[in-house]
């Protein structure tokens, strides 16, 4: 004799998945950083690392997880513990980059085209970078955006301008595309930018 099974109870409808946690560039995973830390740095070069196609674009929990690792030993002591709150300023991101390139084996040859170069123009910036992510080699860049924006991003030719890879959870910008019109380079944010980019924070980032 069988036994009386109750019925079901009701159960609450499930929250939709968010795709943010899925979110991929190019076919490649988009890692994203927490909702209050300050870590966009060291996932731009996460991200920028995955579409120039390192380790097979960093698919592997592991692989991601040991980039983490390096970029953040790589960074100077006295940043911490500030730099879990903060952004990584320029000239730490630069050095850490620079170490974590020397200590894992088969990382692109990355360098920095505008680090000491002046434009006159907005437009002649715009044009250069797009020219070298444009070229057949280059994966990708990761610039500091001051405005309106303060994080670090990465950025990858698009046929209308430039795409963004983004890394952060609550709004990730990465179907986002930029316009020439909607950026500066300059020393300080005109009031007809839209974006702000520090040029000297340009990182280029060849493909594996």
């Amino acid at each position: 004799m069988h036994e009386d099974v109750p019925p079901d109870e009701p159960r609450p409808a499930e929250p939709p998945r968010s795709s943010v946690r899925a979110l991929r560039a190019n076919g490649r995973k988009v890692r994203l950083r927490g909702s209050f830390d300050g870590f966009c740095g060291i996932y731009a070069v996460i991200n920028g690392l995955a579409q120039a196609g390192w380790s097979d674009g960093l698919e592997s929990e592991h692989e991601a997880r040991r980039v983490f690792i390096s970029c953040c030993s790589a960074l100077p002591k006295r940043s911490w513990p500030s730099t879990a709150w903060n952004r990584i300023g320029k000239n730490d991101l630069r050095k850490m980059v620079f170490k974590v390139a020397g200590e894992l084996p088969g990382f692109p040859d990355v360098f920095e085209p505008f680090a000491n170069r002046k434009f006159r123009y907005h437009a002649r910036f715009w044009e250069k970078l797009i020219a070298h992510l444009g070229q057949e080699d280059i994966a990708c860049a990761i610039v500091w955006s001051q405005y309106p924006t303060e994080q670090w991003l990465v950025l990858q030719h698009d046929p209308r301008g430039l795409r963004i890879i983004d890394s952060d959870p609550e709004q990730p910008l990465s179907t986002y595309v930029l316009d020439p019109s909607s950026i500066s380079s300059g020393a300080t944010i005109p009031e007809t930018s839209l974006w702000y980019f520090d040029r000297r924070s340009v990182i280029l980032f060849p493909k594996v």
